[in-house]
């Protein structure tokens, strides 16, 4: 106990200082042997590439899920140059002192935002009022299918990386004795099927919600127009995390439900943006203090706030590839990457960056 009391304050340490080069140079002396190294190297690229198939996410069916654009494809189109985008994404050389890194990826339109959740004819039906109609911010069915599809989503990514911790976990540690490293593995594992046990709920709310046609939430949604355009899209669903006036909003397994919100930003017809902010209205006033940033949509603090929101909490997010290299300068673009990937390590990360999206320099 003492020794994995010892684990968690180094890693609280880690966090705090948000200092990873620790990692970068660990003595020889300090790890297993290098076949016991190269075996647990095969046994995480083995269980990272067998995620399995899953079943279509409509209840009850049975067909095997295409892949499914989580962001509208038409709206994917009209920000993409020569039918690219451009994501956001952390890559991790699983190798010994391995390089975790930040990359800015071109993406075809067709595996933007994508993901296998349903089968062709469910994925059609139950999306096609806002895939074939414009957003209108009073159908509470299109709100509704907004918040729906980021849920699913959301499901989707959770239920694959717990279905992958549990493989690789049970491939690593058998037949081995590992008290320490077994230990403080059921720990995080505990913390992911927390994650995904109460997403899994909320799906199956949402399900049920559906199928009777009830359109009507536990979720508020603020509207706003944003004017200055820009061409990018969000999709993401999150538990706020991060300090806002003074109060740091954490991860807390012990809660009912985490502070689950989905924020949305799309495209609409007079070249502005629109943007939906969902959150679960019994946590509005423990909320208050992230809520009340959502005012002012045309002042530049604003776009500050959104702009770290978007970096913080969603890798479900696409640029055109023309505006993200017009950004003045590499150092922007770096600064843009390095936030992202400090974030993606520690959500809570607290750092003042004043980065702005919406400006080019």
């Amino acid at each position: 106990m003492e020794r994995l009391e010892e684990l968690y304050k180094f890693i609280n340490a880690l966090h705090s200082s948000g200092n990873y080069s620790i990692f970068d140079n660990i003595p020889e002396s300090e790890l297993k042997s290098e076949k016991e190294r190269n075996i647990l190297t095969g046994i995480a690229y083995k269980n990272l590439k067998k995620t399995g198939r899953f079943k279509c996410l409509c209840p009850g069916c049975n067909n095997y899920p295409i892949s499914s654009h989580s962001i509208q494809k038409a709206l994917l189109k009209k920000i993409a140059d020569n039918n690219q985008l451009i994501n956001l994404k952390i890559e991790a050389e699983l190798k010994l002192n391995g390089k975790i890194t930040c990359i800015d990826r071109p993406v075809y339109v067709d595996d933007a935002s994508a993901f296998e959740g349903y089968c062709n004819p469910h994925d059609t039906q139950v999306f096609l009022p806002i895939e074939s109609k414009q957003i209108i911010e009073t159908d509470d069915e299109q709100l509704f299918l907004l918040l729906y599809r980021s849920i699913v989503r959301e499901y989707f990514e959770n239920r694959k990386s717990y279905k992958i911790q549990q493989n690789m976990t049970a491939s690593m540690f058998k037949n081995q004795d590992e008290e320490l490293l077994q230990a403080f593995t059921v720990i995080e594992q505990y913390k992911s099927f927390c994650e995904f046990f109460r997403i899994e709920k909320l799906k199956e709310a949402f399900d049920v919600l559906y199928e009777n046609k009830i359109f009507e939430t536990p979720f508020e949604v603020i509207h706003l127009k944003i004017n200055e355009f820009i061409p990018a899209l969000v999709n993401t669903f999150f538990c706020v995390q991060g300090a806002y006036e003074d109060i740091l909003y954490q991860q807390d397994i012990t809660k009912d439900y985490p502070y689950f919100c989905s924020l949305q930003i799309l495209p609409s017809e007079q070249n502005k943006l629109d943007l939906y902010f969902f959150y679960l209205k019994e946590q509005e006033k423990e909320l208050h203090a992230f809520i009340n940033r959502f005012q002012n949509p045309e002042t530049n603090e604003f776009k500050i706030f959104l702009s770290d929101t978007i970096l913080r909490n969603s890798d479900n997010f696409f640029i055109s590839p023309n505006y993200w290299n017009n950004y003045s300068t590499q150092s922007k673009r770096d600064k843009i990457k390095n936030f992202f990937y400090r974030t993606i390590l520690d959500r809570s990360y607290d750092l003042s960056t004043n980065i702005n999206l919406w400006e080019k320099d």
